[in-house]
């Protein structure tokens, strides 16, 4: 892959936590440095869904505003890093439109890892 496909979520300190990227399925993933991983899947229509890959928890969920694709509703669960949540969603924002702005074959071999 290039730069643009994927982003780095850092420590306040700026050491890396984890790794921001689009996946096979047309959602993203969220791969920690030690291996906690969080898929997110989107509906293609209106919601995202941010779970947890080993237990299945779900940990967060957005919902477009109906009035306006420019705003969203974010409901996150208990016990649940909500700044994590909202960086993760921005960057799926950031990734999300570079992919769109980019050739499709580009846009089609990242999505396929290569």
């Amino acid at each position: 892959g290039t730069l643009l496909d994927s982003l780095s979520l850092c420590h306040h300190s700026g050491t890396p936590f984890s790794t921001l990227r689009p996946d096979r399925s047309g959602g993203f993933v969220m791969r920690a440095m030690n291996g906690w991983t969080i898929n997110i899947q989107d509906d293609g229509q209106t919601q995202s869904q941010a779970i947890e890959a080993d237990s299945g928890r779900l940990l967060a969920v957005t919902e477009k505003c109906l009035k306006t694709d420019v705003q969203r509703i974010m409901r996150i669960g208990p016990k649940v890093d909500t700044g994590l949540m909202s960086l993760m969603m921005l960057g799926i924002d950031i990734l999300s439109y570079r992919l769109d702005n980019r050739e499709p074959a580009a846009r089609r071999a990242s999505r396929q890892g290569l």
